[in-house]
């Protein structure tokens, strides 16, 4: 089977902050930890990829709503039209494929524990700090 080398020399994950144009790549319907249904989503920039994850429950819908209006930014450019748009949140993610959005990527810092194995049989406790670099799902570039 021929493949493209290029394809394999990086996990090409987004590894800078700043608002980058994005296409969706794909989306899936699947269930969280809690059962709740859930969306995912796959992205990809010139800049790296990304997933995002959107919950469907009532209350985190403004999210994925914002997400949306993003990506349909021709259809729900005015106040009417947002207000007379009618979905499937269930199914509204197939729409949403090859679509562009322009989001925005922060830096995400958190501290790592990493466990060393000392010769006594016990463990030295240490820690890193690690940057991320994610979507901004609160709100994205208009």
């Amino acid at each position: 089977m021929i493949e493209k080398f290029s394809d394999y020399e990086s996990v090409g994950f987004i590894s800078s902050c700043g608002d980058f144009t994005f296409t969706v790549k794909s989306c899936e319907l699947k269930d969280s930890k809690a059962g709740n249904p859930m969306v995912v989503i796959d992205v990809e920039a010139d800049e790296g990829k990304s997933t995002l994850y959107f919950s469907l429950s009532p209350k985190a819908r403004w999210k994925y709503n914002n997400f949306i209006k993003a990506c349909l930014h021709d259809r729900l450019d005015t106040p009417d039209k947002i207000k007379a748009f009618q979905l499937d949140y269930e199914t509204i993610h197939t729409e949403l494929i090859d679509k562009k959005f322009i989001g925005h990527v922060i830096a995400d810092t958190y501290e790592k524990e990493i466990k060393t194995l000392l010769d006594d049989g016990t463990f030295d406790t240490d820690y890193q700090e690690v940057t991320t670099y994610k979507i901004d799902t609160y709100d994205f570039v208009k």
